[in-house]
């Protein structure tokens, strides 16, 4: 009977157990549930390939294509952002994004040639360089945050931009506007000093038109004084002391330029030979030199031509057409239904 008792207690306490190791930790698996969900959230990011969204920047919404990282819904991590401005000129950025926003290092490419690169803050440059469309270099430094986009900022970098082209009286407008602003007052000595030189300039063996920043002599016919035969441009360098350097397309110096107490140009070359020479007016619009007349002009590119004019005109008309001979003082030209078919000069 003992041994009946006890086998008969070993029994129920073996179920007993069993039955507690099979009851589910209801506790225990609400916590791992939890845990999945919280991660998920935290790693929700996706690579997404040319997908269409809208992004916000201070100067307004656009729209675009964007491949990269997604996380949450927006832009987060590498990516590349492509639209365009209300002028329909396309820009791409290419670099970091936090929460939608261009952050981080990247540049703005536009199509035209010009581009913004560096650091990015809430999808305003903050620090790095800014080019302008042939990739001469405007501006390279620290910026405030949204400088970039104020209106001072913009007026600053217009008013480089027509320092570097040589449009000097637009640029001391622009630059007069704000004078405090950054370097504004360097830029305007610099201004100061290349205006009086702007202009049209002569003496009995010089023609000389001065534009922005480079110089252009004039070189005419010995028989046609109106014929311009050759334009010779030189680039120019402010100094210092305000003389300007000139210097070839090779960059080689072809001497020293300056402004004496009486308004004269005066044009020191190589050799030392100085040459005085006096304004004639303020124009900077360099005359254009003239192309000889050819076989296989019309009429009006003849005109247009060197030749100019003709003193008298001659038709003949025929069944096959019409024959003409323009007379001049240097030659005849031929031509026939309106093109030169031949040049005779005397």
């Amino acid at each position: 009977m003992k041994k009946f008792l006890s086998l008969f207690l070993a029994s129920l306490i073996f179920a007993v157990t069993l039955s507690g190791c099979n009851q589910p930790d209801t506790e225990s698996e609400e916590i791992s549930s939890s845990s999945e969900i919280v991660s998920s959230h935290e790693t929700d990011t996706i690579n997404v390939e040319n997908q269409e969204i809208t992004l916000s920047f201070p100067y307004g919404e656009r729209i675009g294509i964007f491949t990269g990282t997604f996380q949450n819904g927006v832009p987060h991590g590498e990516g590349t952002f492509t639209t365009k401005n209300p002028e329909g000129t396309n820009w791409t950025y290419s670099g970091e994004f936090e929460n939608g926003n261009f952050h981080g290092n990247g540049v703005i490419e536009w199509e035209t040639g010009a581009r913004r690169e560096g650091t990015y803050k809430n999808a305003a440059l903050s620090e790095g360089k800014i080019y302008n469309d042939d990739e001469t270099l405007l501006f390279e430094g620290i910026l405030e945050d949204g400088e970039e986009y104020t209106q001072n900022f913009m007026d600053y970098l217009s008013a480089i931009q027509n320092f570097n082209y040589g449009i000097f009286d637009q640029t001391e407008t622009l630059f007069q506007n704000n004078p405090n602003y950054r370097d504004s007052s360097e830029y305007l000595e610099k201004i100061s000093s290349m205006l009086p030189y702007q202009g049209e300039w002569e003496s009995k063996i010089n023609h000389i038109f001065i534009s922005g920043w480079q110089i252009h002599h004039i070189h005419y016919s010995f028989s046609y004084r109106d014929e311009i035969t050759n334009i010779y441009t030189f680039d120019l360098t402010l100094n210092n002391d305000g003389t300007l350097t000139k210097s070839n397309q090779h960059g080689q110096e072809r001497g020293i330029i300056s402004i004496n107490e009486n308004g004269e140009l005066i044009e020191s070359d190589k050799l030392n030979n100085e040459h005085n020479i006096v304004k004639i007016s303020d124009s900077t619009n360099v005359p254009v030199m003239k192309e000889e007349p050819k076989i296989g002009m019309t009429e009006m590119d003849v005109i247009l031509s060197t030749w100019g004019y003709p003193k008298k005109r001659n038709t003949t008309t025929t069944v096959n057409g019409t024959r003409e001979q323009l007379v001049y003082d240097r030659g005849y030209i031929y031509l026939e239904n309106g093109i030169v078919t031949a040049i005779q000069e005397r």
